[in-house]
Protein backbone atom coordinates (compact mmCIF):
# COMPACT_ATOMS: atom_id res chain seq x y z
CA UNK A 1 0.00 0.00 0.00
CA UNK A 2 1.45 3.31 -1.15
CA UNK A 3 1.62 6.16 1.85
CA UNK A 4 -0.25 8.56 0.27
CA UNK A 5 -1.77 11.54 2.35
CA UNK A 6 -5.16 12.01 3.77
CA UNK A 7 -6.93 15.20 2.52
CA UNK A 8 -6.76 16.09 6.19
CA UNK A 9 -3.13 16.05 6.68
CA UNK A 10 -2.68 17.95 3.02
CA UNK A 11 -4.61 20.19 4.86
CA UNK A 12 -2.07 20.85 7.97
CA UNK A 13 0.72 20.40 5.60
CA UNK A 14 -0.42 23.33 3.04
CA UNK A 15 -3.31 24.95 5.82
CA UNK A 16 -5.25 25.95 2.94
CA UNK A 17 -7.75 27.18 5.73
CA UNK A 18 -6.22 29.69 7.33
CA UNK A 19 -6.32 31.62 3.54
CA UNK A 20 -9.78 31.01 3.55
CA UNK A 21 -10.75 32.40 6.77
CA UNK A 22 -8.26 35.01 5.79
CA UNK A 23 -10.56 35.92 2.94
CA UNK A 24 -13.82 35.69 4.49
CA UNK A 25 -12.39 38.20 7.59
CA UNK A 26 -10.98 40.91 5.33
CA UNK A 27 -14.30 40.58 3.16
CA UNK A 28 -16.11 41.06 6.08
CA UNK A 29 -14.04 43.85 7.54
CA UNK A 30 -13.99 45.87 4.66
CA UNK A 31 -18.17 45.19 3.70
CA UNK A 32 -19.32 48.35 4.73
CA UNK A 33 -16.99 50.31 3.00
CA UNK A 34 -17.27 47.91 0.13
CA UNK A 35 -21.28 48.47 -0.38
CA UNK A 36 -21.05 52.35 0.27
CA UNK A 37 -18.60 52.51 -2.65
CA UNK A 38 -20.35 50.37 -5.23
CA UNK A 39 -23.56 52.57 -4.02
CA UNK A 40 -21.93 55.94 -4.64
CA UNK A 41 -24.15 57.89 -7.76
CA UNK A 42 -21.28 57.42 -10.00
CA UNK A 43 -21.21 53.62 -9.74
CA UNK A 44 -21.84 51.20 -12.96
CA UNK A 45 -24.13 49.28 -10.51
CA UNK A 46 -26.42 52.33 -9.89
CA UNK A 47 -26.69 52.88 -13.62
CA UNK A 48 -27.18 49.46 -14.42
CA UNK A 49 -30.20 48.54 -16.71
CA UNK A 50 -31.56 45.16 -17.25
CA UNK A 51 -33.14 46.53 -20.48
CA UNK A 52 -29.69 47.65 -21.90
CA UNK A 53 -27.68 43.59 -20.78
CA UNK A 54 -27.44 40.72 -22.71
CA UNK A 55 -30.00 38.02 -20.88
CA UNK A 56 -27.28 35.98 -18.24
CA UNK A 57 -27.45 39.60 -16.08
CA UNK A 58 -31.12 40.30 -16.43
CA UNK A 59 -33.07 39.43 -13.30
CA UNK A 60 -35.83 41.06 -10.81
CA UNK A 61 -33.54 41.41 -8.08
CA UNK A 62 -33.46 44.85 -6.12
CA UNK A 63 -31.03 47.29 -6.45
CA UNK A 64 -29.48 46.62 -3.36
CA UNK A 65 -29.84 42.72 -3.95
CA UNK A 66 -27.43 43.06 -6.65
CA UNK A 67 -24.66 45.44 -4.81
CA UNK A 68 -24.31 42.68 -2.62
CA UNK A 69 -24.04 40.07 -4.66
CA UNK A 70 -21.68 41.69 -7.01
CA UNK A 71 -19.58 42.59 -3.49
CA UNK A 72 -19.67 38.82 -2.74
CA UNK A 73 -17.81 38.58 -6.22
CA UNK A 74 -15.00 40.13 -5.25
CA UNK A 75 -14.01 38.76 -1.82
CA UNK A 76 -11.11 36.78 -3.41
CA UNK A 77 -10.12 39.79 -5.86
CA UNK A 78 -10.30 42.16 -2.73
CA UNK A 79 -7.87 39.82 -0.60
CA UNK A 80 -5.52 39.51 -3.33
CA UNK A 81 -4.96 42.94 -3.94
CA UNK A 82 -4.01 43.76 -0.99
CA UNK A 83 -1.24 41.50 -1.02
CA UNK A 84 2.21 42.17 -2.21
CA UNK A 85 3.08 40.76 -5.73
CA UNK A 86 5.04 38.06 -3.75
CA UNK A 87 3.18 37.18 -1.42
CA UNK A 88 0.05 37.12 -4.16
CA UNK A 89 2.32 34.40 -6.38
CA UNK A 90 2.94 32.46 -2.88
CA UNK A 91 -0.87 31.97 -1.68
CA UNK A 92 -1.56 31.08 -5.63
CA UNK A 93 1.07 28.20 -5.17
CA UNK A 94 0.46 26.89 -2.16
CA UNK A 95 -3.55 26.93 -2.96
CA UNK A 96 -2.99 25.45 -6.37
CA UNK A 97 -0.22 23.00 -4.72
CA UNK A 98 -2.89 21.38 -2.29
CA UNK A 99 -5.85 21.27 -4.59
CA UNK A 100 -3.98 19.42 -7.03
CA UNK A 101 -2.28 16.75 -4.44
CA UNK A 102 -5.92 16.62 -3.02
CA UNK A 103 -6.92 15.17 -6.77
CA UNK A 104 -3.97 13.30 -6.97
CA UNK A 105 -4.38 11.58 -3.97
CA UNK A 106 -8.06 10.73 -4.17
CA UNK A 107 -7.47 9.42 -7.51
CA UNK A 108 -4.66 7.07 -6.47
CA UNK A 109 -7.01 5.68 -3.90
CA UNK A 110 -9.40 5.11 -5.63
CA UNK A 111 -7.27 3.53 -8.74
CA UNK A 112 -5.76 1.32 -6.03
CA UNK A 113 -9.41 -0.05 -5.19
CA UNK A 114 -10.68 -0.57 -8.67
CA UNK A 115 -6.76 -2.55 -9.66
CA UNK A 116 -7.59 -5.11 -7.28
CA UNK A 117 -10.64 -7.17 -9.43
CA UNK A 118 -10.89 -9.92 -6.47
CA UNK A 119 -12.48 -6.83 -3.81
CA UNK A 120 -15.78 -8.06 -2.88
CA UNK A 121 -15.29 -11.23 -4.80
CA UNK A 122 -12.51 -13.53 -3.94
CA UNK A 123 -11.88 -16.51 -5.99
CA UNK A 124 -10.85 -18.31 -2.90
CA UNK A 125 -13.56 -17.48 -0.93
CA UNK A 126 -15.91 -20.59 0.11
CA UNK A 127 -19.52 -18.63 0.04
CA UNK A 128 -21.16 -19.73 -3.01
CA UNK A 129 -22.42 -16.48 -3.58
CA UNK A 130 -18.84 -14.59 -4.13
CA UNK A 131 -20.49 -11.21 -5.48
CA UNK A 132 -21.06 -9.24 -2.48
CA UNK A 133 -24.30 -7.63 -2.79
CA UNK A 134 -23.88 -3.83 -4.30
CA UNK A 135 -20.29 -4.34 -5.27
CA UNK A 136 -21.46 -3.93 -9.10
CA UNK A 137 -22.76 -0.70 -8.00
CA UNK A 138 -19.59 0.39 -5.88
CA UNK A 139 -17.75 -0.34 -8.74
CA UNK A 140 -19.88 2.14 -11.29
CA UNK A 141 -19.42 4.71 -9.55
CA UNK A 142 -15.68 4.29 -8.87
CA UNK A 143 -15.06 4.42 -12.29
CA UNK A 144 -17.45 7.26 -12.85
CA UNK A 145 -15.19 9.07 -9.96
CA UNK A 146 -12.25 8.10 -10.90
CA UNK A 147 -13.31 9.50 -14.65
CA UNK A 148 -13.98 12.94 -13.08
CA UNK A 149 -10.57 12.86 -10.79
CA UNK A 150 -8.47 12.27 -14.08
CA UNK A 151 -10.17 14.93 -15.89
CA UNK A 152 -8.97 16.97 -13.07
CA UNK A 153 -5.98 15.80 -12.10
CA UNK A 154 -5.13 16.50 -16.09
CA UNK A 155 -6.52 20.10 -15.75
CA UNK A 156 -4.37 20.56 -13.05
CA UNK A 157 -1.04 18.83 -14.52
CA UNK A 158 -1.31 21.45 -17.34
CA UNK A 159 -2.34 24.74 -15.40
CA UNK A 160 1.09 23.71 -13.10
CA UNK A 161 3.00 24.16 -16.72
CA UNK A 162 1.89 27.46 -17.47
CA UNK A 163 4.25 30.51 -15.63
CA UNK A 164 2.06 33.59 -15.59
CA UNK A 165 4.88 35.26 -13.11
CA UNK A 166 5.36 38.89 -14.47
CA UNK A 167 8.57 39.05 -11.78
CA UNK A 168 11.86 40.11 -14.41
CA UNK A 169 13.27 36.75 -15.14
CA UNK A 170 11.77 34.38 -12.67
CA UNK A 171 9.78 32.88 -15.60
CA UNK A 172 12.66 31.95 -17.44
CA UNK A 173 14.78 30.66 -14.14
CA UNK A 174 11.96 28.80 -13.14
CA UNK A 175 11.59 27.35 -16.37
CA UNK A 176 15.18 26.43 -16.91
CA UNK A 177 15.92 25.19 -13.52
CA UNK A 178 12.91 23.34 -12.58
CA UNK A 179 11.96 21.85 -16.30
CA UNK A 180 15.37 21.54 -17.54
CA UNK A 181 15.35 24.12 -20.76
CA UNK A 182 17.54 25.86 -22.29
CA UNK A 183 16.92 29.04 -21.91
CA UNK A 184 17.74 32.97 -22.67
CA UNK A 185 16.24 36.10 -22.70
CA UNK A 186 16.46 38.99 -25.41
CA UNK A 187 16.17 42.61 -23.31
CA UNK A 188 17.67 46.22 -24.98
CA UNK A 189 17.47 47.85 -21.80
CA UNK A 190 21.01 47.67 -19.90
CA UNK A 191 19.69 47.78 -16.30
CA UNK A 192 17.41 44.95 -16.94
CA UNK A 193 19.94 43.03 -18.77
CA UNK A 194 22.32 43.06 -15.69
CA UNK A 195 19.27 41.80 -13.36
CA UNK A 196 18.67 39.37 -15.91
CA UNK A 197 22.68 37.85 -16.11
CA UNK A 198 22.80 38.44 -11.69
CA UNK A 199 20.07 35.41 -11.76
CA UNK A 200 22.34 33.49 -14.12
CA UNK A 201 20.16 34.35 -17.56
CA UNK A 202 22.09 34.22 -20.64
CA UNK A 203 20.48 37.55 -22.40
CA UNK A 204 21.40 39.37 -26.08
CA UNK A 205 20.56 42.52 -26.64
CA UNK A 206 19.12 41.92 -29.87
CA UNK A 207 17.30 39.36 -31.39
CA UNK A 208 19.52 38.81 -34.51
CA UNK A 209 22.60 38.06 -32.05
CA UNK A 210 20.94 34.59 -31.35
CA UNK A 211 23.31 31.73 -32.13
CA UNK A 212 20.91 29.11 -32.81
CA UNK A 213 17.81 27.89 -33.54
CA UNK A 214 15.07 27.47 -30.58
CA UNK A 215 12.10 25.34 -30.33
CA UNK A 216 9.87 28.49 -28.73
CA UNK A 217 10.08 32.16 -28.62
CA UNK A 218 7.63 34.26 -26.25
CA UNK A 219 6.44 37.31 -26.54
CA UNK A 220 4.88 38.36 -23.01
CA UNK A 221 3.26 41.37 -23.41
CA UNK A 222 6.55 42.83 -25.33
CA UNK A 223 5.32 42.56 -28.93
CA UNK A 224 3.27 45.70 -28.65
CA UNK A 225 6.62 47.56 -27.29
CA UNK A 226 8.47 46.83 -30.46
CA UNK A 227 9.11 49.14 -33.30
CA UNK A 228 9.72 47.10 -36.43
CA UNK A 229 7.16 44.57 -36.06
CA UNK A 230 7.46 43.16 -39.41
CA UNK A 231 11.00 42.49 -38.76
CA UNK A 232 10.61 41.02 -35.64
CA UNK A 233 8.26 38.02 -36.37
CA UNK A 234 10.47 37.63 -39.72
CA UNK A 235 13.61 37.17 -37.34
CA UNK A 236 11.80 35.01 -35.24
CA UNK A 237 10.54 32.63 -37.71
CA UNK A 238 13.99 32.34 -39.01
CA UNK A 239 15.23 31.57 -35.44
CA UNK A 240 12.93 28.93 -34.87
CA UNK A 241 12.79 25.04 -35.70
CA UNK A 242 10.27 23.39 -37.79
CA UNK A 243 7.34 23.28 -36.21
CA UNK A 244 8.87 25.31 -33.49
CA UNK A 245 5.85 27.83 -31.14
CA UNK A 246 5.52 31.43 -31.03
CA UNK A 247 4.03 32.47 -27.72
CA UNK A 248 2.13 35.98 -27.76
CA UNK A 249 0.77 37.77 -25.28
CA UNK A 250 -1.23 41.35 -25.52
CA UNK A 251 -3.95 43.23 -24.58
CA UNK A 252 -7.01 43.47 -26.65
CA UNK A 253 -8.93 46.57 -27.37
CA UNK A 254 -11.91 45.35 -28.56
CA UNK A 255 -12.59 44.33 -24.80
CA UNK A 256 -15.21 45.36 -22.10
CA UNK A 257 -12.91 47.48 -20.28
CA UNK A 258 -11.11 49.28 -23.46
CA UNK A 259 -14.68 50.19 -24.42
CA UNK A 260 -16.13 50.57 -20.97
CA UNK A 261 -12.56 53.86 -20.25
CA UNK A 262 -12.29 54.46 -23.89
CA UNK A 263 -8.64 57.18 -22.95
CA UNK A 264 -8.11 56.35 -19.82
CA UNK A 265 -7.92 52.50 -20.61
CA UNK A 266 -4.29 51.76 -19.12
CA UNK A 267 -3.03 49.16 -21.96
CA UNK A 268 -3.22 51.48 -24.78
CA UNK A 269 0.22 52.70 -22.67
CA UNK A 270 1.18 55.12 -25.26
CA UNK A 271 4.22 56.16 -25.97
CA UNK A 272 5.54 52.83 -24.61
CA UNK A 273 2.92 50.29 -26.50
CA UNK A 274 3.46 51.42 -30.25
CA UNK A 275 0.65 49.32 -31.72
CA UNK A 276 -2.58 48.13 -30.49
CA UNK A 277 -4.42 45.11 -31.52
CA UNK A 278 -7.22 43.23 -31.81
CA UNK A 279 -7.63 39.26 -31.51
CA UNK A 280 -8.45 39.73 -35.27
CA UNK A 281 -5.93 42.14 -36.03
CA UNK A 282 -3.00 39.58 -34.05
CA UNK A 283 -4.19 36.56 -36.50
CA UNK A 284 -3.83 38.34 -39.27
CA UNK A 285 -0.37 40.17 -38.86
CA UNK A 286 1.22 36.72 -37.54
CA UNK A 287 -0.01 34.59 -39.55
CA UNK A 288 0.88 36.64 -42.82
CA UNK A 289 5.32 36.01 -41.30
CA UNK A 290 4.39 31.81 -41.55
CA UNK A 291 2.79 30.88 -38.96
CA UNK A 292 -0.49 28.80 -38.01
CA UNK A 293 -2.49 29.67 -35.21
CA UNK A 294 -3.01 26.97 -32.43
CA UNK A 295 -5.44 28.46 -29.73
CA UNK A 296 -5.90 31.51 -27.80
CA UNK A 297 -5.98 31.99 -23.82
CA UNK A 298 -7.14 34.43 -21.61
CA UNK A 299 -5.13 36.27 -19.03
CA UNK A 300 -7.99 36.29 -16.07
CA UNK A 301 -6.19 38.65 -13.71
CA UNK A 302 -4.96 41.54 -16.20
CA UNK A 303 -8.64 42.83 -16.80
CA UNK A 304 -8.68 43.80 -13.32
CA UNK A 305 -5.05 45.24 -13.25
CA UNK A 306 -5.65 46.94 -16.29
CA UNK A 307 -9.08 48.28 -14.90
CA UNK A 308 -7.67 49.57 -11.83
CA UNK A 309 -5.01 51.54 -12.96
CA UNK A 310 -7.55 52.78 -15.39
CA UNK A 311 -9.50 54.01 -12.34
CA UNK A 312 -6.48 55.03 -10.94
CA UNK A 313 -5.96 57.29 -14.27
CA UNK A 314 -9.39 58.87 -13.79
CA UNK A 315 -8.82 60.26 -10.50
CA UNK A 316 -11.23 57.97 -9.05
CA UNK A 317 -11.49 57.87 -5.04
CA UNK A 318 -10.96 54.17 -4.09
CA UNK A 319 -9.75 53.29 -7.35
CA UNK A 320 -8.87 49.80 -6.59
CA UNK A 321 -12.68 48.96 -5.34
CA UNK A 322 -14.22 50.24 -8.29
CA UNK A 323 -11.39 48.63 -10.58
CA UNK A 324 -11.93 44.82 -9.51
CA UNK A 325 -15.99 45.89 -10.26
CA UNK A 326 -15.24 46.41 -13.41
CA UNK A 327 -11.90 43.88 -13.85
CA UNK A 328 -14.67 41.30 -12.85
CA UNK A 329 -17.66 42.91 -15.10
CA UNK A 330 -15.09 42.64 -18.52
CA UNK A 331 -14.22 38.75 -17.51
CA UNK A 332 -17.88 38.11 -16.94
CA UNK A 333 -18.88 39.24 -20.19
CA UNK A 334 -16.08 38.21 -22.04
CA UNK A 335 -17.64 34.65 -21.18
CA UNK A 336 -19.62 35.61 -23.77
CA UNK A 337 -18.29 37.87 -26.27
CA UNK A 338 -14.88 36.21 -26.17
CA UNK A 339 -13.89 39.46 -25.88
CA UNK A 340 -11.13 39.50 -23.07
CA UNK A 341 -8.76 42.15 -21.80
CA UNK A 342 -5.79 40.39 -22.61
CA UNK A 343 -5.40 37.01 -24.28
CA UNK A 344 -2.02 34.66 -24.39
CA UNK A 345 -1.87 33.97 -28.66
CA UNK A 346 -0.38 30.25 -29.64
CA UNK A 347 1.18 29.70 -33.24
CA UNK A 348 3.00 26.98 -34.94
CA UNK A 349 6.16 27.80 -37.65
CA UNK A 350 4.66 26.30 -41.16
CA UNK A 351 6.74 24.89 -43.62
Amino acid sequence: MKNILTTQQLRKKYDPDSILKGIESHHKKNLDKLLSILSQPDSPLIKYSSNHQISFLESDQKKDDFIEEASSLLKDALYFMMLSKKDRTLVTQRMRAYYSDVVKNQLTRVELILDDQEIGSPKHSTDPNVNHKGMGQVKIILNLVRKSLTQEHEYRKRLRRKDHSHFIGERIKWSAKKRGFEVYGVELIHSVQKELISKNIKVYDKLESVSKPVNVITFWHSLEHINDISQTLILSRKYLYDKGILIVALPNHDSFDSKYYKTFWAAYDVPRHRVHYNKKGILQTVEKYGFKHLSTKPMILDSIYVSILSEKYKGTRMYYLFGFFIGVLSNLLAMFSKEYSSNIFIFEKTN
